[in-house]
């Protein structure tokens, strides 16, 4: 197969003790090299009046009178090679786009929707338009199971058979994710952290908690996220000099801490979690419903490179960067009003801009190897590299790095 990109698989109301095999998005191309049988075991899918496969595509496209570039999902048949999406009342068919697939049939199920989205509904894109995350769903059939999008607009199917577009608000089921137990690296990772508590995670009050330095990388937060990842509850991002570090905590809290005092900005509240969608950066609540769309690349490009990253630079900015764009999208947070510093209400405000993205790689290399969570598992954790000694207490953790 043609791969295009394996992403991780953002979930809603997903749990930091459970894990989730990742998506893999493919190009239509692939159609010409599988049979039936590998389409059916590996692709979610629905079924014609014909009997034959309807596939998940994605594409993206500028049909709206907003000018806007945004996330169109919709159904594709290998006889037809085409994409059939909804859109303002009208079936399009398009040429390009990839198919939604698993490595294997264990990975996914289809969930009953009642009133509210399935737990471990699988987000697939964002609405630009509507500012809104969309799901797959599939109609409810003995014989006929049509594909459409669902979004958090207003939880209402969209599909459509022979160009007529059919809306339905019940009897329809969802694409989810079945789950499986975090492995055990990541769960003792998630208590050490817990245990020092994430916003005591910058690197001098780690040296002083932990001398051993594989305990010590395997334990501090990573500085970056790719396209697909996103943060969960009790997660964070933070700078190569930990000075700087983005906290979603385990209340929903999203918070920015910008010194070694951990002064913080309390920029949200009641967040599910922060997504790094294919270059678009959106919070997602826990109403299900609300959204808040940050910044995005506005790029028709199907495909992006996997360089792309959303980064928590050494100066406090955060940074989305695309090694195939001359720019980068430079986000940054207000932290110069005193009324804003450690307040306990949230105070959205940030502002953000285009700069030049000079010397990608050589700014990537300077840093650090990024690792994602599954990359920490390659911490190897022998008895003799967890010998070193921790602390709990705070009476070191102030003290500052010769």
């Amino acid at each position: 197969m043609s791969l295009l990109e394996t992403i991780e698989s953002c979930c809603y109301n997903s749990s930091s003790i459970l894990s989730y095999e990742p998506c893999i998005w493919t190009r239509e191309t692939c159609l010409n090299n599988l049979s039936k049988n590998n389409l059916s075991e590996k692709f979610p899918h629905g079924l014609s009046q014909h009997g034959e496969l309807i596939l998940i595509g994605k594409t993206r496209s500028k049909l709206s009178s907003s000018n806007r570039i945004t996330d169109q999902i919709g159904q594709a048949k290998k006889s037809v090679h085409k994409l059939d999406i909804c859109h303002l009342n009208k079936v399009y068919q398009l040429d390009s786009f990839a198919l939604l697939n698993f490595p294997n049939s264990n990975c996914f199920k289809w969930s009953n929707f009642e009133s509210k989205l399935p737990d471990n509904a699988l987000r697939v894109g964002y609405d630009t338009v509507n500012e809104s995350v969309l799901y797959v769903g599939r109609t409810v059939g003995k014989n006929v199971n049509l594909i459409g999008k669902l979004s958090t607009h207003d939880f209402k199917l969209i599909t459509s058979v022979k160009q007529e577009i059919k809306i339905l608000d019940s009897k329809f089921q969802v694409l989810c994710l079945k789950p499986s137990p975090q492995s055990l690296k990541i769960l003792c990772r998630n208590q050490l952290r817990s245990i020092f508590n994430l916003n005591n995670l910058d690197l001098i009050k780690l040296k002083n908690k932990i001398e051993n330095s594989k305990l010590r990388d395997f334990v501090k937060l990573k500085c970056c996220l790719k396209p697909g990842e996103y943060l969960n509850r009790n997660q964070g991002i933070q700078s190569i000099n930990g000075k700087y570090r983005l906290i979603l905590d385990n209340f929903g809290r999203l918070k920015f801490y910008f010194n070694e005092k951990n002064d913080f900005i309390y920029l949200y509240e009641k967040v599910e979690c922060l997504w790094f969608c294919d270059l678009k950066l959106v919070i997602c609540f826990e109403d299900q419903r609300s959204t808040n769309f940050l910044a995005s690349f506005w790029t028709i490009s199907v495909t992006y490179e996997k360089d792309s990253q959303l980064k928590l630079c050494n100066k406090g900015l955060l940074n989305l960067i695309s090694s195939n764009e001359e720019k980068k999208i430079v986000i940054q947070f207000r932290h110069d009003l005193s009324s804003y510093i450690n307040s306990t209400v949230p105070k959205y405000d940030f502002s953000y801009f285009y700069t030049k993205n000079e010397q990608f790689n050589e700014e990537s290399s300077s840093d650090e190897s990024v690792k994602s969570d599954e990359s920490d598992e390659s911490y190897e954790l022998t008895d003799n590299d967890t010998s070193g000694s921790y602390s709990t207490s705070d009476s070191s953790s102030d003290s500052s790095e010769n």
